[in-house]
Order: C-alpha cells, then structure tokens, then sequence
C-alpha cells in the first residue's frame, strides 16, 4: 500500500553525519515530528528581520501573496539577511540525514501575519504538506503567545501507523491533506497528549516534519513575523516551484547591490 511505502522512506538513522549538537534534534524529529531551539538567534537580530520583511513587502507588492497573512516566496533574492538564514546549514545537514536522500533548502517565505476576522491562522487550517516528504525550519520573529498564532503540530502524525489510525479517528478522507478542525478534535480527544502549541519568545527556531498534521492557530490579536526555509528532495526540483509560489527571481538581490 502507500502507506507502506510511506514507513519504508522514513527516516534511518545515519548517526555518523551529525553532530552532538544536530543529533538530538534529529531525534526529536524523527520521534515526535518537530524539535525547539530556544534563544536561536538575538533579540536586536530578529527586530532587523521584521523591519527587512516590512521593507520588502512594501517594495515588491508583486511578489506578495494576501490573504489572512502577506507572503514572499524567495525573499532571500530581496535581503542579505533573509538570505543568511536561507544559507543556513543545520537545515541541510539534518534534512539529508532524514531523508537519506540528497536535498537543499528551495527557497525561504518571509510573512507577516497580523490579525483579520475569521481567520484561520497560517496555513489556513489543520494540513499535511505533504504525505511524504516536506521539512521546514521556521524561525519566530515575534515573541508568539496562545493569542498570535502559535505553530500546532499533532505529535507522532508523521509517523506509520499513526497515519492510518489518525484517518480512521479522524474520519479523514484518504490520501486527503487538509483536515477540518472537528476531525482533528477527534484525534486530540482520544490522546490529548499529542496536541502541541508552540509558544515562544522571538528568535525561536522550530524544525518539522510537515508531513504530520499541523497549522497555525488562527490569530486572536496583534501581528507575527516569521522566515520558514522550504526544503525539498533535489529530485523534486522543477518549473512548478516557481509556478505554484510566485518565486522572486534569483537575479534581483544581485541587482541591489
């Protein structure tokens, strides 16, 4: 079946390409689907980030996707700093190890995400990127409260046989990425225990295994700032990328300077 396919391209663990630092997170992400790295970048650091992402949304309405949240996709072609989180190695050193398959970071989203009626946080609702393969860092910008939005991850959601527990729980759909909030109640009801919320002070790294169902918890007030780095396995790479996201051109940042 899928499924079974899906658990023989989990994760191995190929401990000899990490270091002390990288092998508990992948650990953690291997067993639960995410890991927290508190304190990750500076206070003075992120307040430059927000006042990057502002000056490029303000500069290249083009490039934006509005809706609930304002996104640029490629925003490292527009910032030195974005582009100095996009370059980080972390990411790739664990993400290759993960998926035992040789893989890079696509592109980094810069968002803002204030507050709007309705609605239904980042992500727009409970979701699996994707069934198989999906990895992203994201790095919290503002400190991130029960109220602003924090990242949502059901716990072990990434993992077989969880998967086909979660549908029949559930009552999900097969093969369906989206998920409704009473359908994801269910599978919180039966194990409380697996609901994460992810509230932290800015400069908080998050890595996941988007697989597994998460969200953004709709915001209740005030506004969020992030950078999330997309990786993707090298064969995956194509025109669609650019099609699906609206990517900034890789050539712009070169122009600025």
């Amino acid at each position: 079946s899928q499924y079974a396919s899906h658990e023989k391209n989990r994760p191995r663990r190929v401990l000899d390409r990490l270091d002390g630092f990288s092998r508990p997170i992948f650990d953690s992400i291997s067993e639960n689907g995410y890991a927290v790295l508190p304190d990750f970048y500076s206070t003075k650091l992120c307040a430059k980030l927000v006042s990057e992402i502002d000056r490029i949304l303000k500069k290249h309405p083009n490039f934006v996707h509005e809706d609930s949240d304002m996104r640029i996709f490629g925003a490292e072609h527009l910032s030195q700093s974005i582009m100095q989180f996009h370059n980080l190695k972390l990411g790739e050193e664990l993400v290759n190890a993960y998926w035992q398959s040789p893989s890079q970071n696509a592109f980094t989203l810069a968002a803002k995400m204030p507050f709007t009626p309705g609605n239904q946080g980042s992500g727009e609702g409970w979701h699996r990127d994707s069934f198989f393969c999906q990895f992203k860092l994201i790095l919290y910008l503002t400190d991130v409260s029960e109220q602003s939005g924090p990242f949502q991850y059901i716990r072990y959601s990434h993992r077989f046989p969880h998967l086909g527990q979660d549908i029949r729980t559930g009552r999900l759909a097969y093969m369906d990425t989206r998920a409704s909030v009473a359908q994801v109640e269910r599978i919180i009801q039966k194990s409380p225990e697996r609901l994460v919320t992810v509230t932290a002070p800015r400069g908080t790294l998050l890595i996941a295994d988007t697989s597994g169902l998460h969200r953004g918890k709709p915001i209740e007030n005030g506004v969020r700032y992030a950078l999330t780095n997309y990786f993707y396995p090298n064969a995956a790479f194509g025109p669609w990328m650019s099609e699906k996201f609206n990517l900034v051109p890789k050539n712009l940042l070169r122009k600025r300077k």
